[in-house]
C-alpha cells in the first residue's frame, strides 16, 4: 500500500476536509466508511462537498474509528 504520510502534514480548514482526510488515513472509500458508519455514501459524499454538516454522533463515530486503527 502506498505510504501516506504526507495526509500527516496536511491541517484542514473545514470538516469537509478534515472527513476527507480522516477517510483517507482510515484507507477507506465513501462506500466502506458509509458502511462502518451506517451513514449513506450519498450522505458522507454530501459532507465532503460542503454541501452538508456532520452531526455529533457522526463526529463521535469517526472518533471511534480513527482510534481503532490508531490514526489518532
Amino acid at each position: 500500500m502506498e505510504s501516506l504520510t504526507w495526509l500527516d502534514q496536511l491541517e484542514p480548514s473545514n470538516e469537509a476536509e478534515w472527513l476527507v482526510l480522516a477517510r483517507k488515513k482510515l484507507g477507506l472509500t465513501q462506500g466502506e466508511l458509509s458502511i462502518k458508519t451506517k451513514y449513506s455514501a450519498i450522505t458522507i459524499s454530501k459532507i465532503e462537498n460542503g454541501k452538508s454538516s456532520m452531526t455529533p454522533y457522526f463526529k463521535q463515530q469517526m472518533s471511534v474509528l480513527l482510534k481503532e486503527k490508531e490514526v489518532i
